[in-house]
């Protein structure tokens, strides 16, 4: 199976960069801006869209126990 890679964004000016899986958590220099940041993945939309039925889905849980909600 091949390696696509994984798009990381530099926090300071946000260029994007494809890295393999295996080089994910290191340091990295920018080469646009030289700031130094961690390679981690950027959420892909399906992570995102989960990160928000889960939340929903906790809200709506809480609301049925008649906890309060912090959402």
């Amino acid at each position: 199976m091949v390696d696509d890679g994984h798009i990381v964004q530099c926090g300071h000016c946000g260029a994007r960069y494809r890295v393999q899986e295996r080089v994910l958590g290191r340091r990295c220099r920018c080469k646009r801006c030289r700031h130094v940041f961690r390679l981690t993945p950027k959420a892909s939309l399906d992570d995102t869209v989960m990160d928000w039925l889960e939340e929903d889905g906790d809200a709506k849980t809480a609301e049925k126990d008649g906890s309060p909600s912090t959402a």
